[in-house]
């Protein structure tokens, strides 16, 4: 349900159904996005952040996690989460699938 919501642009539907299950890495990347899509970056940066605290591994928090902290103009903790994403070893970045 919440993966058709987002793919029909409805962004606060699809958080609120992301929300309401286990709050794995891939849950929280998911809600991250949806706050992003509806323009609440600072709920985007905080599950960004929970997101890479549950699975230090998918890359692609990390980086979006970078990307938003330069939004934010925070380059320090930007750099830390770029650094995060390319130090993950080739073999997760595959492993974890698609969203």
């Amino acid at each position: 349900m919440a993966l058709d919501q987002f793919d029909f642009k409805e962004y606060r539907d699809a958080y609120e159904s992301f929300a309401g299950l286990e709050p794995r890495a891939k849950v929280l990347y998911n809600m991250a996005m949806c706050s992003f899509m509806y323009d609440d970056r600072q709920e985007a940066l905080e599950c960004l952040r929970r997101c890479v605290d549950c699975d230090p591994y998918l890359a692609i928090a990390s980086y979006q996690l970078g990307c938003l902290y330069m939004d934010f103009d925070d380059t320090e903790k930007a750099v830390t989460a770029f650094e995060l994403a390319v130090k993950v070893p080739t073999i997760y970045t595959y492993s974890h699938g698609t969203f």
